[in-house]
């Protein structure tokens, strides 16, 4: 006869990765000085993916594998792992911070 005292109630796993992500939003709107979780959940999403489509899939599925449930969810999210990784070239990093202090006002 099997325990039952080991399994978990899938409502808590549930509550357990909602509340992870809801520390997760929380920690990027902090680190990047916002107060609105969707823009918050906005930036996770395009840096995921901006990881996710640079690594190699091993290295990529290695990554997702420690991310917690729902943020793996927006990590895999459209993903296609033809051609992958892709490539970038050092003067567009140059050119996407640029990019990123214009926006900001500091240039």
């Amino acid at each position: 006869m099997s325990s039952n005292k080991n399994r978990e109630n899938p409502v808590s796993f549930i509550d357990r990765t909602v509340e992870k992500t809801h520390v997760w939003l929380l920690e990027v709107s902090r680190g990047i000085g916002i107060d609105d979780k969707h823009v918050a959940y906005l930036v996770l999403r395009s840096v995921l993916h901006a990881l996710r489509d640079r690594l190699d899939i091993e290295s990529s599925a290695h990554l997702a594998a420690q991310l917690p449930m729902l943020v793996r969810g927006l990590y895999y999210e459209g993903w296609d792992p033809t051609g992958k990784p892709q490539r970038i070239s050092y003067r567009r990093i140059r050119q996407s911070g640029r990019a990123g202090r214009i926006a900001e006002g500091n240039e």
